[in-house]
This record gives structure tokens, C-alpha cells and sequence, in this order.
């Protein structure tokens, strides 16, 4: 029976934040549903003149989703039953604001939304411009490590591993001599 030795590599990568992401969820409510639509457009409006006075571009401001829903209400009857009575119309906007990562930028644009009327619900994310390449750099990282971690496997221990039928890089190590009784039990915890 072939037996095999795997190993895996670990990688890890630091890098300063370049490029930031402000989402912002709006939200408007009505008895009619044109008008909680007409409100949500409104609070898109005020929200991109707000950031292109600041500097940013009207295609900056994006809009990432975009949900009408309708909301009810619990109401107790004379006979102290719960029944649901419609609310309202509810529509949902998020909006996605993305830059080049610059205190400064940052601070104009949150000054910019804090200014208007409208009052979203904020989530910044600080993250690297091109993941892709961030994580072609890990994986490099991790690969090495493989590596490093295969040629200390390749060095057999003083007792020796029997007969070794070789290796590469890419895949698993086999060996040909079984594993010795001795070496198949595992330690137990107390």
C-alpha cells in the first residue's frame, strides 16, 4: 500500500488600507407608494448633489440595491386579538460611494453627508484597491511556505522513514515502507 505526506502551506500578507468603500442605507416611508418613491428619489438626489459638491463625480455615487416593501403593524381588537394592519410603503435604497483611501477625501465626504437632511445609515470599509493581486501575493506567500515546509519533510529523522520513492513540488510525498505500528497510535489527552 502507497502512503503519502501532504503538505500545506500558510501565507500571510499586511498591507495598509488604499481604497475605501462608504455604503449608505436610506430609507423612506409612506401611506402611498408613490409618494415613499418620490421621497426615495429625493434622498438620492440630495445625497449625490452633496457628494459632487465635494468633488466627487455624479457616477461615484452607485446605487447597490433597491427594494419596495410593504410594513404592517400589530393591532389589538375589542376581543384582545392581534391582527396586522398595513403601515406603509418602505423603500430601501443602498447607495455605494468607493475611493482612493485619503484621510482628507474621507473627511470631505462625511462632512458632505452629514450636511443633509437625509439620515443614512453608514458602513465604512477600508480595503485594498486590487484584492486580485493581494491575493495572488498571498498565495505566493503560502506556496513558499509549502515549500519550506516540504524540504524539512524531505530530511529524513535519525530512525529514518524506510524507503522514500521521491517527491515534488506540486503534490504529496509517497512513501514506500509502511508506517510502523509504534508510529499509528495517537496520544492521548488527559
Amino acid at each position: 500500500m502507497e502512503r503519502t505526506i501532504s503538505v500545506r502551506g500558510v501565507g500571510s500578507l499586511r498591507k495598509k488600507p488604499d481604497y475605501v468603500t462608504i455604503s449608505l442605507e436610506l430609507e423612506a416611508k409612506d401611506m402611498d407608494y408613490e409618494k415613499a418613491v418620490a421621497a426615495s428619489s429625493g434622498q438620492i438626489e440630495e445625497l449625490t448633489a452633496a457628494s459632487c459638491a465635494v468633488g466627487f463625480r455624479m457616477e461615484d455615487l452607485k446605487t447597490s440595491s433597491y427594494q419596495v416593501r410593504t410594513e404592517y403593524r400589530s393591532e389589538q381588537d375589542e376581543n384582545r386579538n392581534y391582527r396586522q394592519v398595513f403601515d406603509g410603503y418602505v423603500c430601501r435604497t443602498g447607495m455605494r460611494l468607493a475611493f482612493d483611501f485619503s484621510v482628507l477625501r474621507l473627511g470631505e465626504a462625511l462632512s458632505a453627508v452629514g450636511a443633509c437632511s437625509v439620515r443614512p445609515e453608514l458602513n465604512i470599509a477600508f480595503t485594498v484597491k486590487d484584492p486580485a493581486a493581494a491575493h495572488g501575493e498571498l498565495l505566493r506567500a503560502a506556496a513558499a511556505n509549502a515549500r519550506e515546509r516540504r524540504r524539512s519533510c524531505a530530511k529524513p529523522p535519525a530512525s529514518g522513514w524506510g524507503s522514500c520513492c521521491g517527491s515534488n513540488t506540486t503534490g504529496p510525498i509517497p512513501l514506500c515502507a509502511p508506517v510502523p505500528p509504534s508510529a499509528r497510535k495517537r496520544p492521548v489527552f488527559g
